[in-house]
């Protein structure tokens, strides 16, 4: 149930050029992501994301919170 409304609202949101930004094993962005806890592992490198981020036809409306390697 639940997940089906979350796979058609992602769909949805893609055919209107809404994408997710992409976030764990990335490297860290600051015009994307915005750092909110930094954590032992690979320098500059995103460990988990707080909250995920989005782009409408590639700008960014709203950064990926994550945190990231020091």
């Amino acid at each position: 149930g639940l997940k089906a409304t979350i796979l058609q609202l992602e769909k949805t949101m893609e055919e209107m050029g809404v994408t997710k930004i992409k976030t764990v094993g990335e490297q860290f962005n600051h015009e994307q992501h915005e750092a909110v806890e930094e954590k032992t592992g690979d320098v500059g490198k995103i460990l988990s994301e707080v909250q995920p981020g989005f782009m409408l036809n590639n700008k960014v409306i709203v950064p990926a919170k994550v945190v990231v390697g020091k």
